[in-house]
């Protein structure tokens, strides 16, 4: 939570209540998350699901699973957070 609002302000975090996944609304920077997760995975290395896999409600939000080593969680915001803002400065 503390990464997203230092590094990611435009975006919202929904608290997780003892749940692994992280839902996570990037709408500001990429309405298109479908779009976004392709691309995330192509150039960014980093994989994320878009929202809408899990209906509507879930448009505009990534799902992301916070299960694993604090370091490769790091990584994979640290890489979301580079791309995001490349994307919204024009790269």
């Amino acid at each position: 939570a503390d990464f997203v609002s230092a590094q990611l302000p435009a975006a919202r975090l929904i608290p997780c209540d003892g749940t692994y996944l992280a839902w996570l609304d990037v709408s500001a920077y990429a309405p298109d998350t479908a779009a976004l997760c392709k691309r995330l995975l192509a150039e960014a290395h980093v994989y994320f699901e878009e929202g809408e896999l899990f209906g509507t409600g879930g448009a505009g939000f990534l799902r992301i699973n916070i299960a694993c080593p604090l370091s490769m969680l790091r990584e994979g915001m640290a890489r979301l957070a580079s791309f995001l803002l490349q994307e919204q400065n024009g790269r």
